[in-house]
């Protein structure tokens, strides 16, 4: 079989199956591309208008109707995305300043997140991955649990000079905001055999599929 072929064919299973078989002794790190991207078709990219963009993620600011937490969670998960966990401070401050940039600059201006503690009503964690909150930004005083029923996680652009980051609080999950939504962008079957092709970098083997 010829070196073209036997690199198709390579593909073809780890792709198809998902099993970690071996191809060649220096290249492990193709199938550990494949094993590891999440590939769908473009079509799976949600019809929501994706305001902004943020390493592989894309957000949608859900600013035409108040919801509770719980129906801002439903409304994303119905248009292909969910609710909004933040995982780091570079991407704290990018939504802040984004906000900024599409005119949320009002101190009403208030969105939820999949932040809570509803499970244990102790520990904060995002609903929509699971994962414990581990960076956190909250305002002076928060998380406070006014009337004790303060179990979901807000954030908000408190206006401070020369600050551009998301500020944090905790709400009462029944209450009424906005909310944006995150889609996690794929990668797709085309940007992997790009990168496949590139990665190779020889003029004599070509991965198609």
């Amino acid at each position: 079989m010829s070196g073209m072929g036997s690199w198709v064919l390579c593909f073809l299973f780890l792709f198809g199956s998902g099993l970690p078989v071996p191809i060649m002794n220096d290249t492990n790190w193709i199938k550990d591309l494949i094993l590891t991207a999440d590939v769908v078709e473009e079509s799976a990219v949600p019809a929501m208008p994706l305001l902004f963009h943020f390493n592989d993620k894309s957000y949608y600011i859900g600013s035409i109707v108040k919801l509770n937490f719980f129906e801002a969670e439903q409304f994303c998960s119905y248009h292909g995305m969910r609710l909004l966990s933040i995982t780091s401070n570079d991407e704290n401050v990018f939504l802040g300043q984004s906000l900024i940039d599409h005119g949320f600059t009002s101190a009403s201006d208030i969105f939820w997140t999949s932040g809570t503690r509803l499970p244990d009503e102790e520990h904060w964690i995002w609903l929509t991955t699971g994962s414990r909150i581990d960076f956190t930004n909250w305002a002076v005083g928060e998380p406070n649990n006014v009337g004790k029923v303060e179990k979901c996680l807000e954030v908000n652009r408190i206006k401070i000079p020369k600050k551009r980051d998301l500020f944090w609080g905790d709400q009462n999950c029944a209450g009424k905001l906005y909310f944006i939504c995150e889609y996690k962008r794929p990668k797709t079957i085309s940007y992997v055999i790009d990168r496949l092709n590139k990665l190779v970098n020889a003029s004599d083997i070509e991965i198609v599929v």
